[in-house]
């Protein structure tokens, strides 16, 4: 008897495991986007910066840029370039 109450709340607990974890499917594979477009935006700055050096164009790798490239993908590397340029001005 002792044993089927242990299988019983085994049972109970591992479906609430289940539904939370389908609650934080959305919000999980939202963030691990973000974190994937982000690491993909330091890795075009990277290349960036070493194309950069051979014509004097340079952008800072951060956190900040990295977001914004992660984001808008090549539209904010434009951005990013085009901001730099008038800075220089």
């Amino acid at each position: 008897m002792d044993y089927i109450i242990h299988a019983v709340i085994i049972f109970i607990i591992s479906l609430m495991v289940i539904g939370v974890l389908k609650i934080f499917k959305g919000p999980i594979n939202f963030a691990l986007k973000l974190l994937l477009n982000i690491l993909f935006g330091y890795v075009c700055l990277f290349i960036i910066n070493l194309a950069g050096d051979l014509i004097g164009i340079t952008l800072s790798i951060n956190v900040v840029t990295a977001g914004i490239v992660g984001c808008l993908g090549t539209p904010g590397v434009i951005i990013l370039l085009i901001l730099k340029w008038i800075a220089l001005i």
